[in-house]
């Protein structure tokens, strides 16, 4: 015979020291941003160099002699410093789309970039013209600075930290308390300002000329602090 053995349970009261939580530190919290700016010593121009064929194949072919065309182009400029470079390839079908939603395949397109870097910045609307007039479409301007950015990003971040110091000190003031050590200090990167694109370049346009200024490089940080908040009497 099988027999189930009874299991007894007890309960035992809990004994314990219940203890008050402590209260928050009140706390001022502040995002502050700051923009440099300097001068560009660099530009750099895109060309996108694309042909639709039939096979994928002379796809490619076509895009690569297109490309040697732009090459050779803004060589003939002469620019001592002229840096091109062509950058990937891609393959895809083309496809034309209908307005009553179809679409029609008409081949294959290969597309691929050529860029070209220099610092003489005055030369910017040549170098879009010369790759234009050999069948390339542009694709965008930047302009940069080889040798201050990282100094315009310490500047930026030590401005945009001064400026949230400011705003959490005027509002620590106003609630009727004055501000204490720092809790918090944290930053995220901003992206550049990505130039100047295709659409902005074309109204540029003066007849068969571009006429197009250097722009400023701008550098922006953003941080946010949290500093603790004492009231006044503490």
């Amino acid at each position: 015979m099988r027999y189930a053995a009874p299991i007894l349970l007890f309960a035992l009261p809990a004994v314990g020291v219940a203890q008050a939580p402590e209260p928050e530190t009140p706390t001022v919290v502040v995002t502050g941003s700051s923009t440099q700016t300097v001068p560009p010593d660099m530009v750099t121009v895109s060309f996108s160099a694309s042909r639709v064929e039939d096979s994928p194949g002379d796809a490619v072919d076509g895009t690569a002699e297109l490309a040697e065309a732009v090459i050779s182009a803004l060589g003939a400029m002469g620019l001592a410093d002229l840096e091109i470079e062509r950058i990937g390839l891609a393959v895809s079908p083309h496809w034309e789309h209908k307005r009553n939603g179809d679409r029609e395949f008409k081949g294959y397109r290969a597309n691929t970039t050529v860029r070209a870097r220099t610092h003489i910045l005055g030369e910017t609307g040549r170098l879009v013209n010369a790759g234009t007039d050999a069948g390339a479409t542009i694709g965008g301007v930047g302009y940069s600075s080889s040798s201050e950015m990282h100094a315009l990003r310490r500047l930026a971040l030590a401005s945009a930290v001064a400026a949230a110091r400011e705003d959490a000190a005027a509002m620590a003031e106003a609630a009727g308390g004055r501000l204490g050590p720092l809790l918090l200090l944290t930053t995220d990167r901003l992206d550049p300002a990505p130039g100047i694109g295709p659409v902005a370049i074309q109204a540029l346009r003066a007849g068969d000329t571009f006429m197009l200024d250097p722009q400023n490089v701008a550098v922006s940080a953003r941080v946010q602090g949290r500093w603790e908040f004492i009231p006044d009497g503490n």
